[in-house]
């Protein structure tokens, strides 16, 4: 006997729907009890509040909202209305015309002979002869053109909108009025889409000229465009072709751009290559477009990305570029010419070191950052007594600060080359030489990291137990994700010796520092990796209420982190908590994102509540359910052997006319078709199951 589906003894919709966040969960109509009482009549057709007498402005507001309105009445209403609005209400009509186009949408709906841009452009220009026309009323008739397929039409009216208004943003308002709206970019880039369209469906190359004069002085991003063509029923082919004439016809950033190339570091140091390599691309391809030639600060930044990156013979052909150019390298360029010698393990090292070095104290003045890179280099070579000679030498040319970094350089690089005595060494002498002025000493974090590192890959966990317990008992020493990672490392040893377990002395170094903790970047990774392993979920768990305790504010990718890592167990009641906190701070209700969901929830076979859960989805989601959603769903089916949810599932399947179905869901498929349950005719041709 087929299962039935009982609603009401629903745990996710009684126990935890019902924690959704008050902005997520439907708002529900008043009732007749509830509601507020009325001292008057309300107004709701536009007749009555030509009978009553009302005012213009608010007989124009009672049109958007009445019900029986017809489209001519609707026109003659909104004439009517406007004749009598004085040009000083003009930012109050701007609002009330998008009402009016999306009435004359839903009154159009099923006239399947009169497009809605046929009706859109006569509302366009009631609202241009009165007087209270906004680039963005035009851009919503482009769009519509748009998904009518009229490309030419668009582009006609947007430039006859230019050509009459001119390209000052306040071409739509009166001379007498000072409003200032927010920058014609949507305008600007509802035309940009209608010509790239075009260019796709006639297969022809954009013009120079014409996207100049789309383009204006703005500087358009490829986000423009997507946000226009988004509602359009494209192919995903067809939006990547409309991404690649962009790219290549559109695109022109500064190739000096501070906040791109700081960009491209930020991604060197993540090691995202790809992504670096893609936006160092679009930087270079902007050079050759504007003929614009590198600074010597986008030189050197160029070149200590690739130096992050390893690339070192990229780092010395831009050195030849930036020679060849004529131009004098100054200290940053030099410094970047010298590190990429430095981290290179090209033959003749020590000789490449020094003797670039020489060029450099010939042409500039050295700074802290060479004598860190020198030293850096010295003792990669294995150059033990050059490394602290040169330290000698230069301590006194820095600043005080300078000097801590300095130093920190000098131990990391004597703990990374295994000189794990004379780092110990010169710990205690740059120890004694703070107190001999009444100051502290104290190691940053990723000297720390390395000393510990070495001491465990060298198996000398004694050492490095002391070690971890003095980070952990330091009142000022932060770790960072890599030192933490460290840490947990060694109190996995400490467990062995001790026979107390490691999560729990984890949780203890993790509840001691979390307090010092102001980087989310630092948060996040160590939510990551300890929610990542079963043994220390409680941790991160712990860690997540003691950060909302104190009120501290979240990057949305924890909470993403905790959703994947709960799931991953099957902690559906865990996840769905961490799913909702993350909406509330910013998560995106994205198919990825909720499919965590519908995993955790399939792998205890509730399909009660993977039905509500599914619901909330189609109600609240503009991203729809994929093939992957499905298969959690027809898993919990299965694991619960409900045949009454699979059927309904099935259908919501159908209905949602995916174009892959991937290797697993039309199994399944074949075999509920082979029970005895109805699978539509066009879902077995998408899942190639034949007919028995």
């Amino acid at each position: 006997m087929l299962n039935q589906v009982n609603r009401s003894s629903n745990f996710f919709a009684t126990q935890l729907f019902c924690r959704v966040p008050r902005r997520w969960q439907t708002s529900q109509a008043a009732t007749a009890d509830t509601a507020p009482r009325r001292s008057y009549d309300p107004v709701n057709t536009y007749a009555e509040a030509k009978a009553r007498g009302l005012k213009p402005m608010s007989s124009l507001s009672v049109l958007t909202r009445d019900t029986t309105v017809s489209i001519s009445d609707l026109f003659a209403g909104l004439e009517e209305a406007v004749s009598g609005i004085d040009k000083d209400m003009y930012s109050a009509v701007l609002g009330r015309g998008h009402l009016l186009f999306s009435k004359l949408h839903a009154l159009n709906k099923d006239n399947a002979s009169v497009p809605d841009s046929l009706l859109f452009s006569k509302l366009l220009t009631i609202l241009q002869s009165s007087g209270f026309l906004h680039w963005s009323h035009v851009e919503r008739v482009i769009r519509q053109l748009l998904a009518e397929k009229k490309y030419d039409k668009a582009l006609e009216l947007w430039n006859s909108t230019l050509d009459q208004f001119g390209s000052n943003i306040s071409f739509y308002l009166p001379s007498s009025k000072k409003i200032d709206f927010e920058p014609e970019i949507g305008f600007r880039a509802a035309g940009l889409a209608a010509y790239l369209l075009k260019s796709l469906d006639t297969n022809t190359t954009p013009e120079p000229a014409v996207v100049k004069r789309l383009v204006g002085d703005k500087k358009l991003q490829k986000r423009h465009v997507n946000f226009v063509i988004q509602s359009l029923n494209l192919s995903t082919d067809s939006k990547a072709k409309i991404a690649d004439l962009f790219e290549e016809h559109v695109f022109r950033p500064d190739p000096n751009s501070v906040q791109l190339l700081k960009s491209a570091h930020s991604l060197a140091v993540a090691q995202k290559y790809d992504s670096m390599e893609s936006l160092l691309k679009r930087i270079f391809v902007a050079k050759e477009k504007s003929q614009v030639q590198f600074t010597q600060k986008s030189y050197a930044m160029l070149m200590e990305i690739y130096n992050v990156s390893s690339k070192y013979e990229k780092t010395l052909a831009l050195w030849g570029e930036l020679v060849k150019s004529g131009t004098k390298p100054e200290i940053d360029s030099w410094n970047q010419f010298l590190n990429a010698h430095v981290s290179s393990d090209a033959p003749q090292k020590l000789l490449r070191i020094e003797s670039v070095y020489k060029l450099l104290t010939q042409s500039v003045q050295p700074n802290s950052t060479t004598y860190n890179i020198m030293i850096n280099g010295y003792l990669s070579s294995k150059e033990l007594n050059k490394g602290l000679d040169f330290y000698k030498a230069h301590k006194s040319n820095v600043s005080e600060s300078e000097l801590q970094t300095l130093k920190n350089t000098l131990l990391a690089a004597l703990a990374k080359y295994d000189y794990i005595e004379q780092t110990d060494s010169l710990f205690n002498v740059f120890t004694a030489e703070a107190a001999s002025k009444n100051t502290v000493f104290e190691p940053n974090v990723q000297v720390y990291n390395i000393v510990l590192q070495r001491l465990l890959k060298k198996s000398d966990f004694k050492k490095a137990i002391e070690l971890g317990d003095q980070i952990a008992a330091s009142n000022t020493i932060v770790p960072d994700s890599a030192l933490f990672s460290s840490l947990f490392e060694t109190l996995t040893h400490k467990a062995d010796e001790t026979g107390i377990s490691a999560p729990l002395l984890i949780q203890e170094l993790v509840s001691s520092k979390v307090k010092k903790i102001n980087n989310s970047a630092t948060i996040t990774d160590l939510v990551r990796e300890l929610a990542n392993n079963p043994a220390t979920i409680s941790v991160a768990e712990n860690l997540m209420q003691q950060l909302r305790e104190q009120k501290t504010r979240l990057p949305p990718q924890v909470y993403n982190s905790m959703v994947i890592y709960e799931s991953a167990q099957g902690r559906a009641d865990k996840a769905i908590q961490y799913f909702y906190q993350g909406l509330e701070a910013g998560s995106r209700l994205q198919t990825w994102f909720y499919n965590n969901i519908f995993k955790a929830l399939s792998m205890t076979g509730d399909t009660d509540g993977i039905r509500d859960f599914y619901d909330f989805v189609k109600t609240n989601s503009k991203d729809k359910p994929n093939r992957v959603t499905f298969y959690y769903m027809l898993r919990a089916a299965q694991l619960k052997d409900d045949h009454i949810f699979a059927q309904w599932t099935i259908d919501e399947l159908s209905e949602a006319n995916l174009a892959n179905l991937g290797d697993q869901v039309p199994r399944i498929l074949e075999r509920y078709s082979k029970s005895g349950l109805s699978v539509p005719s066009t879902l077995k041709l998408s899942a190639n199951i034949h007919s028995t």
